[in-house]
């Protein structure tokens, strides 16, 4: 639970962005998703295993201050830019294969044989 819900009951949301409640919910999803099991908001500060490139926005999904949260729209932004934490080779196959058949041959054989060397591939 958001801590302003915690301490001020479900009628405080009404005060804050729409998204403030979801934004820390998905902070903590994305903390059992890298960790394992949440059992209290003491752990979210740990993010050893939570990558480097995604930490920042971790932390602003999860800001004390709901205000000031990022919504879950800004951090899935944020992690398509270019460079972003969701530039990673499997999430660019999944994407790809998406519109495989509104590719051109060559670019179908491409993303094919990306696909098919994909696990070999992975360093």
């Amino acid at each position: 639970m958001a801590p302003e819900v915690s301490k001020g009951g479900w009628e405080v949301i009404k005060q804050n962005p729409a998204h403030a409640v979801d934004s820390y919910n998905f902070g903590t999803l994305i903390f059992e998703i890298f960790n394992g099991n949440y059992h209290g908001s003491d752990q979210l500060g740990q993010m050893k295993c939570i990558p480097p490139s995604m930490q920042q926005a971790y932390k602003r999904l999860l800001n004390p201050n709901p205000k000031a949260r990022m919504s879950v729209g800004q951090f899935l932004d944020q992690g398509k830019r270019i460079g972003g934490f969701f530039q990673t080779p499997l999430i660019q196959v999944t994407e790809d294969i998406e519109s495989l058949g509104l590719k051109a041959e060559d670019e179908r054989n491409e993303v094919l044989g990306f696909v098919f060397c994909f696990p070999a591939c992975n360093n």
